[in-house]
């Protein structure tokens, strides 16, 4: 108005070239509607007060996560072999019927100390945001 151009929109921002880790596979749009969903809405979800109630978004991330890893584990098909192998995936039975699994194989998807690896793993986007903030 008056001479004056409008401000420019801000820019979209760039994809990153970074692919998710299950890309190529049969099922990557049914893990990017799964994404998109749980980015859209969990912050949502989580919301007190119009404030994001941080500390319980990243349980709930590690609980996703932990689960995610669980289901990946368990349809390994090296899973015969991750199991003959000492400390590295073990299932511990509870007399009231849950399981809990530990050992290096669940522990590697779900952190790395390897820099190429770490980003796609939660506990180091989550130790990463809780240090930045």
């Amino acid at each position: 108005m008056f001479g004056k151009k409008p401000p420019k929109p801000p820019e979209p921002p760039k994809p990153s070239g970074d692919a998710l880790p299950w890309a190529g596979w049969p099922d990557e749009i049914g893990c990017n509607f799964a994404l998109g969903h749980l980015i859209q809405n969990l912050p949502v979800v989580l919301t007190v007060d119009g404030r994001l109630h941080a500390e319980t978004l990243m349980c709930a991330a590690g609980a996703i996560a932990g689960m995610g890893a669980r289901v990946s584990l368990m349809a390994d098909p090296n899973l015969r072999a991750l199991r003959a192998t000492p400390d590295a995936f073990v299932i511990v039975d509870l007399k009231d019927g849950r399981q809990f699994l530990y050992g290096d194989a669940i522990n590697g998807m779900l952190t790395s100390d390897d820099p190429l690896v770490a980003p796609m793993r939660v506990w180091n986007m989550l130790a990463g945001t809780a240090i930045g903030h």
